[in-house]
């Protein structure tokens, strides 16, 4: 009997919202993308079950520094995105 599993993890990003906000590389306020980016493992063998990892970056559109959001903070982003997410595919 042969049996077989192998797994395949995808991830991806878009790009949520623009801020103005001040930058620690730059020393100034600059234009600032919130990123939000999502990794699934996809599982051919199993059916897998969650919504994968998910975390959200800053990036300064002045030096193009890509710094992570506080844990706190970026569960509550994560809520508001997920719903303009779901709203978008929906449309």
């Amino acid at each position: 009997m042969f049996f077989a599993h192998w797994s395949n993890t995808e991830s991806s990003y878009r790009d949520m919202e623009r801020r103005q906000l001040e930058c620690p590389r730059c020393q100034k306020e600059t234009e600032q993308t919130f990123r939000y980016h999502i990794s699934k493992t996809k599982h051919y063998s199993v059916v897998s079950i969650g919504e994968g990892e998910k975390a959200i970056t800053v990036i300064c559109h002045g030096c193009l520094l890509e710094r992570p959001v506080g844990k706190e903070y970026a569960q509550e982003l994560m809520i508001g995105y997920d719903n303009e997410i779901t709203v978008a595919d929906a449309s």
